[in-house]
């Protein structure tokens, strides 16, 4: 399992997650989980907060659940 699917993991909760937490998680760098977390805000996955540096799964993307 990739990286980003062990983080889409954590994420299908549906709460908020900082990406400090994340991170520490997955021992990976603060840019890494950065890098992850804009790639899946770009394609509307996740919603993340860049004030409070924290993320969540958007509503519609429920459907990825169903693929796996």
């Amino acid at each position: 399992m990739s990286v980003v699917d062990d983080i889409w993991q954590c994420l299908d909760d549906g709460e908020w997650h900082s990406a400090a937490d994340i991170g520490k998680n997955f021992v990976l760098s603060v840019n890494t989980v950065h890098r992850i977390l804009h790639f899946l805000s770009k394609y509307d996955f996740v919603k993340l907060d860049e004030t409070n540096l924290r993320v969540k799964t958007c509503n519609g993307a429920s459907i990825m659940r169903d693929l796996n």
